[in-house]
């Protein structure tokens, strides 16, 4: 059976072409997590609303799923892989930048506080910590690092699950620089925060912390950005983005999303 891919990621098509074969990470109901021997994660997702990263959407996938194995060994070109029961074609698909526009959300202005209102009391641990991950951050201009990497320290691989609580914290907070802050400031504090993390989390979770650093984020993400380019966003609106955020994972969203709010907070806060 050979299946189409619909998009790619576009840091997949490196990702393809430098990889002959991978092992599989893990099987779910419509996300198949491959590795590379270079700890490259590849993600075939089922649906468009699960495109990440480092994903290819493959429709028809789920219902293939259960014929595959964790003991599978695809292979794979710059333009198919191949399971022993499946094989997903590339050719074709169209490209997806995973970067959403944080210059638009920086000239429109995130700094207006338009995400005030979604706080949560029972989300005030998360807001806290991606606040304290914030401050720690903008010492970083001031050559002082220590604070933060003794921050992402203490963060990163906590809690339970493939995306840890930890480092659900962390994504949010690098969202929340990459909104505030210029590419040259926002990539030297995601460096030094993927530097302090590694090593201390899953394969999968250091995938994500690894995308952020670069600036990159899952499709709601995209969504959420994109309010502030209303000239008035209306609650409605800020409420549907952080819902599609919310969902993501078990709780991976709503860690990420308060983390997010507490950061930006405490970005604004020192200007």
């Amino acid at each position: 059976m050979i299946l189409s891919a619909s998009i790619l990621a576009t840091p997949v098509r490196g990702n393809l072409e430098r990889t002959r074969r991978y092992r599989v990470l893990h099987l779910f109901e419509r996300v198949v997590n491959l590795v590379s021997e270079a700890g490259e994660v590849l993600s075939l997702v089922g649906d468009r609303d699960l495109l990440g990263p480092f994903a290819a959407v493959v429709p028809g996938l789920a219902a293939h799923i259960p014929t595959l194995s964790a003991d599978d060994e695809p292979r794979s070109g710059a333009e198919e892989i191949s399971f022993p029961s499946l094989a997903v074609s590339f050719a074709g698909a169209g490209f997806w930048d995973p970067r959403p526009r944080w210059e638009a959300a920086r000239a429109a202005g995130w700094i207006s506080g338009a995400g005030d209102a979604l706080r949560t009391t029972g989300d005030a641990m998360w807001i806290e910590a991606g606040g304290r991950i914030a401050r720690a951050a903008s010492a970083v201009e001031r050559r002082k690092y220590g604070s933060l990497v003794r921050e992402v320290e203490e963060l990163a691989g906590r809690g339970a699950g493939l995306t840890p609580a930890g480092d659900d914290v962390l994504i949010g907070a690098l969202h929340a620089v990459w909104a505030r802050w210029n590419d040259e400031r926002a990539l030297e504090v995601s460096r030094i925060v993927v530097d302090a993390a590694r090593g201390r989390t899953t394969t999968l979770s250091a995938a994500w912390l690894s995308a952020a650093a670069r600036g990159e984020a899952a499709l709601p993400w995209h969504e959420w950005v994109d309010v502030p380019a209303v000239e008035v966003p209306s609650a409605d609106r800020l409420a549907a983005a952080a819902a599609g955020i919310r969902v993501l994972g078990d709780s991976s969203g709503r860690i990420a999303l308060a983390a997010f709010l507490g950061a930006e907070s405490a970005l604004r806060s020192a200007l």
